[in-house]
């Protein structure tokens, strides 16, 4: 998946806004366990979510549009 959201951003770690921010690699663990590293396109302003398991970009589910009460 690929989205404009940056985590790098949000935590105050963007590189082109803090060129000093740490540079390793990030990851995001899942409830059920599964580990999908963010891969950062900075000149692009994008970040890519890779299921590590598969090695592959996470394919974009679409989120509820309304929820009822």
């Amino acid at each position: 998946m690929t989205c404009r959201y940056c985590i790098r951003y949000e935590t105050g770690m963007c590189l082109r806004e803090n060129p000093e921010a740490p540079k390793g690699p990030l990851y995001l663990r899942g409830a059920d366990g599964r580990r999908y590293l963010l891969r950062f396109d900075c000149r692009k302003c994008e970040m890519q979510v890779i299921n590590t398991e598969e090695n592959k970009i996470c394919p974009v589910t679409t989120p509820p549009t309304s929820i009822s009460d």
